[in-house]
């Protein structure tokens, strides 16, 4: 029911009718990631919605998971210096909460983007990357470690 500008649906009002719903944000940006990746929309779309998305008021405990999937896009398109950007702002407000379910993701997220770069000495420098799981609990290797051995090789 909202009118539609240049492809981008207005913010619906929040849930006192006074201002956007701040979480509703990560649910369009979860609904761009799936378009950009599904060949829905062009990079410059995404990139488009992305940086609308935000640019606007972000509820705090939304930053991380809103930003993550900013940079994912963003990576996606190549556009790797914004991806970096936006891996950096989703991090620092995890800076201590290291148990958050997306600083794994982030981490990994950061590691991508210097092997995009071909930035072999930034991806062998993630703690993260060279840290083997030695227990059986939670993630088994990840991306970061594919491309720590990627690292090495080159």
């Amino acid at each position: 029911p909202h009118a539609s500008h240049a492809g981008q649906e207005p913010p619906p009002p929040g849930p006192e009718g006074d201002g956007p719903d701040l979480l509703d944000a990560a649910h369009r940006m979860l609904a761009v990631r799936h378009g950009a990746t599904a060949g829905q929309i062009s990079w410059r779309e995404a990139m488009e919605r992305i940086r609308a998305l935000t640019e606007g008021p972000v509820d705090p405990v939304a930053v991380p998971f809103l930003y993550g999937m900013a940079a994912l896009v963003a990576h996606w398109a190549d556009e790797l210096d914004e991806a970096e950007r936006l891996v950096r702002r989703a991090l620092d407000p995890l800076a201590s909460f290291l148990l958050h379910p997306m600083h794994h993701i982030l981490t990994d997220m950061r590691v991508d983007v210097a092997a995009a770069r071909a930035d072999w000495d930034a991806v062998l420098a993630e703690p993260h990357a060279r840290t083997a799981r030695i227990r059986s609990s939670g993630p088994g290797p990840t991306s970061a470690h594919t491309q720590a051995v990627i690292a090495l090789v080159e």
